[in-house]
């Protein structure tokens, strides 16, 4: 196998072997603008007693409580949104998912509004932004509301805690790291300032276990605001993050994965917010410059910048107490910039897949400029609807393409305990890979954009006790996909990035949930569903899991006792049969059979959690944490196509189905606040 095709296409590979010590044998306005009702997850990690929205179709909401009692989560809010329906992962422990059939890289992630690249750190590290900022997080897994686009599958939508009335903070201690947290109000109430972060001390501990791994992450966060005459406020939010994987080599330390970003915002505000539920009664306006770059390090392919620019505007206008008008505008400048590493291969290891990559994230300038509006409806109680459309130029040195997304969602109580709601829209995205990587974005914008069409209907029932239930039927389509996995296959030579496949998803989600800060409490979430591909003929796609099933119970026994426990379930992947018998080159991968004919034996881990919190005075806490992800350490077979990659270089790493983990993940924890 060339050696320069190996680093890109191998990246998610890389990433499991290093989670598991390298023994791989084988490899916007966010709130204060009403939510239309499109079906949603919203995880609630933080925040004063406000009023929250009716429960929608296919929602769960969890509250602060609930969150961090999630096992196996580690009290991160993003890694609690594993356990929803029609979130498939892409290994288990690996913070890269399909939601309703797309690429991790086709849904998209925004914390205020703000696009970033990734909300983990690398591997199975924790969220990249502190969890004390958050105040809530939302999964749209389609069907999402206008204000949102440029993504073909979902948007993981986060926003930050209002200012607080009184200074609070936060600490954590665990095995693997450190985090902090502290906001203080100022000026008589009039400002606020606030900053956290996160450090991570494996690179000191991981090489005790795995003395050839090196591993390092931080993120920071800060900002603050000052509220100017009546309801205007002006504010400022920076925040960041830095990953590092490498490896030591022949004696030699050698970058495999890095990335980072970080982002800057200044923002006006103009408005209070509005009750989620209540009338429409006065205009709200956001007005944000937003300025950041990212990176990556990606090992024999060198490295790569983008700095960035945005400008966006997003308003709402009530036309009557029962109608609203919500609209906005945004443009995003972005600069994407190889650097080829120093030490180049040699002769022929100059691969075709090297030069292919070269060209096709080579420099070049991007821009994108795109206008929505939409009218929430609500003529009666009971029901509401919200038509919307959105519209995106995407621009490109040489080429541009225009887009237009029209949406609409219905939401109609047919009985007091029962809500029916129906999604539909249109959704489009530049190419890109198939995980999200800082600062790679590939050129090819002159072979179109990719698109999809989501449809969903839901109902929601409330039951006796606390006890909710959804029931969700969805079907994807996809078309002009730059997924990898599916074209950069063995049965494809040479492999190219500009190759575009078909495809489509559907099934039916379920789930049954109480709340975890109950004293009994839990969640029972079921996925059934089908994705495919179209790529010289149709086949189940490589990520396809039919069966995806999560259990959570939780139980308080004592006041300051919590306990729980976690099964996830998936059924195997589809595998294709590989042989290597062509004459010509023995190490070129040869299809036998139909492929993704067969399919893997099922997964399975067991995570578990054991907290006891201690209240100290009226407003204080200590807790102590025992975590524990995959405690029955089981092992997960994926299917490596050496064809496309070979990690490592050696002859260490086979191809077709391999065994990588265990991945799992023991914490012992300490925290507190006021």
């Amino acid at each position: 196998m060339k050696r320069g095709s190996r680093t890109l296409a191998a990246v998610t590979a890389l990433l499991a072997a290093a989670a598991t010590g390298g023994r791989a044998k084988a490899q916007d306005l966010e709130s204060p603008l009403p939510r239309g009702p499109a079906p949603v997850v919203e995880v609630t990690v933080k925040g004063q007693q406000r009023p929250k929205p009716a429960r929608d179709a296919a929602e769960v909401r969890l509250a602060s409580d609930e969150v961090r009692r999630v096992p196996g989560a580690f009290g991160d809010a993003f890694r609690a949104l594993e356990v929803v329906p029609g979130v498939v992962p892409f290994a288990a422990g690996l913070p890269y998912f399909f939601v309703r059939g797309a690429t991790p890289a086709a849904t998209g992630y925004f914390v205020d509004g703000i696009r970033v690249p990734y909300l983990f750190h690398v591997a199975v590290g924790p969220a990249v932004i502190n969890p004390a900022l958050l105040d809530g997080v939302e999964l749209f897994p389609g069907g999402y509301p206008a204000r949102y686009g440029r993504f073909i599958g979902g948007i993981v939508a986060a926003t930050t805690s209002p200012p607080a009335p009184r200074m609070r903070g936060e600490a954590t201690i665990r095995v693997f790291d450190a985090g902090a947290f502290l906001e203080a109000p100022l000026a008589d109430g009039r400002a606020n300032a606030f900053a956290g972060g996160r450090y991570s001390y494996t690179a000191a501990a991981l090489p005790l276990f795995a003395p050839d791994l090196r591993l390092a992450y931080w993120d920071y966060q800060a900002g603050g605001g000052y509220r100017l005459v009546g309801k205007d406020r002006l504010s400022l939010l920076a925040f960041g993050s830095y990953d590092h994987l490498g490896r030591i080599e022949e004696g030699k330390a050698k970058t495999l994965f890095g990335a980072e970003f970080h982002r800057v915002e200044l923002r006006f505000d103009h408005g209070r917010p509005r009750r989620p539920e209540g009338p429409f009664d006065e205009p709200r306006v956001r007005l944000a410059t937003t300025f950041g770059i990212d990176g990556s390090a990606l090992g024999d392919e060198g490295t790569i910048q983008s700095p960035m620019a945005a400008v966006r505007a997003d308003a709402e206008v009530p036309l009557d107490p029962r109608v609203l008008l919500r609209g906005g505008a945004d443009m995003t400048l972005e600069h994407f910039e190889i650097a080829e590493p120093t030490t180049k291969p040699e002769g022929d290891e100059e691969s075709d897949f090297h030069r292919n990559f070269v060209e096709s994230f080579a420099g070049h300038n991007a821009g994108t400029f795109g206008g929505y509006a939409d009218i929430v409806w609500r003529p009666i109680d009971g029901f509401e609807l919200v038509p919307g459309l959105r519209a995106d130029v995407f621009g490109e040195e040489g080429a541009a393409k225009i887009a237009v997304d029209p949406r609409a969602a219905l939401r109609v109580k047919v009985l007091p305990n029962v809500t029916s709601v129906g999604t539909a829209g249109v959704a489009h995205q530049r190419p890109s890979l198939v995980i999200p990587i800082p600062g790679l974005e590939p050129k090819g914008l002159e072979d179109g954009v990719q698109e999809s069409v989501q449809l969903s209907q839901g109902v929601e029932v409330t039951l006796p006790r606390d006890i909710s239930a959804s029931l969700t039927v969805f079907h994807h389509t996809y078309f002009d996909l730059s997924d990898l996995i599916t074209t950069c296959s063995a049965e494809v030579r040479p492999c190219s990035l500009r190759h575009r496949s078909d495809g489509r998803a559907y099934g039916v989600e379920a789930s049954v949930s109480r709340s975890l800060s109950k004293q009994l409490g839990g969640l029972v979430s079921y996925t059934l569903s089908r994705s495919e591909r179209v790529f010289r003929t149709t086949f189940t796609a490589d990520s396809d899991r039919t069966h995806v099933l999560h259990v959570v119970l939780g139980y308080a026994p004592a006041p300051g006792w919590h306990a729980g426990v976690r099964l996830s379930a998936y059924s195997g992947r589809p595998y294709s049969l590989l042989g290597f018998d062509d004459p010509d080159d023995p190490n070129r991968a040869t299809l036998i059979g139909k492929r993704n004919a067969l399919r893997r034996s099922w997964f399975h881990r067991v995570d578990v959690r054991l907290e006891r919190r201690w209240r100290i005075g009226e407003r204080g806490w200590i807790s102590l944490v025992l975590e524990g992800m995959n405690i029955t350490l089981q092992k997960e077979t994926v299917d490596f196509d050496c064809r496309v990659a070979k990690v490592g270089g050696g002859d260490d790493l086979n191809c077709g189905g391999q065994e990588i983990g265990p991945i799992t993940v023991p914490s012992i924890g300490v925290s507190g606040g006021f």
